[in-house]
């Protein structure tokens, strides 16, 4: 009896490490030259505009650009600094997703590393679910908090069992800017815009393989802006659904 439940907890753990190990935070997307291509676009744009001067939100959405999209973790210490001393009703989502980030980017040393470490970015993602989901409570018409649950939930693994939320999320998103119940750009310099926006929105879809209402998303999102790197991942994503 005591050799089985050693071989089931064995079989569990290597099981969490596969799960854990796999992109668990927002923007961490699949790893296709799309993505590959998008991430690169996306940083190199932020890295010049944060060369600019910016109010400090806008500083800490940069760097947690950086964090997200260019695996950089100074980028991702700088972003949780502003963001705790921001304390504003979006700061606690995004450093919730500050902390899946941390899961996602912690590296162990060979398999025993792997599963002296599983815990820690299981305890990492629990934290950032649960900031996220506090965030959101406290501020259900908050239009920023729900993009960030909806985009750190959409590569969040079955484990958690956010998908749905996040799903949700990004489908009342789209109908608040159908029905004009908030303004969201075109096109917006830290990609805070309808072309993001569809263009995530097509991905839930795509991961439901629902291929037409995800290419409603992607068409939307390159019409929404010629130059935004989101709208050309769109087009690609298009002429594979073609």
């Amino acid at each position: 009896m005591l050799k089985t439940v050693y071989k089931g907890t064995a079989v569990f753990l290597v099981f969490l490490t596969c799960v854990i190990s796999s992109k668990v935070a927002l923007g961490s997307q699949e790893i296709d030259e799309i993505e590959q291509s998008l991430s690169k676009e996306i940083g190199n744009d932020v890295e010049i505009t944060l060369s600019q001067p910016l109010s400090q939100a806008d500083k800490g959405y940069a760097y947690f650009l950086l964090a997200v999209y260019k695996h950089d973790p100074l980028a991702r210490d700088n972003a949780e600094k502003i963001y705790k001393e921001l304390a504003s009703p979006e700061s606690q989502a995004f450093l919730g997703s500050i902390e899946m980030l941390k899961a996602r980017d912690l590296k162990s040393g060979g398999f025993l590393g792997s599963l002296m470490d599983i815990f820690k970015k299981h305890k990492y993602v629990q934290d950032g679910i649960e900031k996220i989901e506090r965030s959101a409570t406290e501020n259900p018409a908050n239009l920023d908090i729900k993009i960030v649950r909806a985009i750190a939930y959409l590569e969040l693994p079955s484990l958690f069992r956010k998908f749905n939320v996040g799903l949700e999320d990004i489908k009342t998103i789209i109908n608040w800017i159908q029905e004009g119940k908030v303004s969201v750009p075109n096109r917006e310099t830290f990609f805070r815009d309808k072309s993001s926006i569809y263009y995530y929105a097509g991905r839930y879809f795509l991961k439901m393989n629902q291929n037409g209402q995800a290419k409603e998303m992607f068409l939307k999102s390159s019409e929404s802006s010629d130059q935004s790197p989101f709208a050309r991942a769109s087009r690609k994503r298009l002429s594979r659904l073609s």
